[in-house]
């Protein structure tokens, strides 16, 4: 299942997913969300895959149809659970994401990413470290393993 809302005041389209999307659900979820934003000249969106489950057919097609579908000028944050952070890491890699996807564990830093200027600006430190935009994937792998 999936929800999307728009936010006008915020200028965000928010993206909930939840149980197990599979592969037609999701790319209905980011056409509809793709399309909602640009009728409404939105450049900011949310995804909220806290709710999915890990083994979900359609997850790596929200990645792969967003990946296909975003603009340079566009910023897409994710939030999902930690123990998804792996996953989404990987699939940021390999979809190809450049400064303009974030991966978040916590809604709030998510926001605070997509409002600053910078999409950095404004995170605190803790913050920051969950923030892995996907040239920073492969970056962060490395360091993973090195502290290992």
């Amino acid at each position: 299942m999936y929800a999307i809302r728009v936010r006008a005041e915020e200028a965000v389209v928010e993206v909930v997913v939840s149980g197990r999307p599979d592969p037609e659900e999701a790319m209905r979820a980011v056409s509809q969300a793709f399309a909602l934003a640009e009728a409404g000249s939105i450049s900011r969106a949310l995804c909220d895959l806290i709710a999915v489950g890990r083994d979900a057919p359609g997850i790596a097609v929200l990645g792969a149809a967003t990946a296909a579908r975003i603009g340079s000028g566009q910023r897409v944050a994710v939030i999902c659970a930690k123990t998804q952070l792996a996953f989404c890491r990987r699939l940021a890699r390999r979809t190809g994401f450049g400064d303009n996807l974030g991966i978040f564990t916590r809604e709030a830093d998510a926001r605070a990413w997509l409002t600053a200027p910078s999409g950095h600006g404004t995170l605190s430190g803790p913050a920051r470290r969950h923030l892995l935009p996907a040239d920073r994937v492969a970056e962060s792998a490395r360091e993973t393993r090195a502290a290992s």
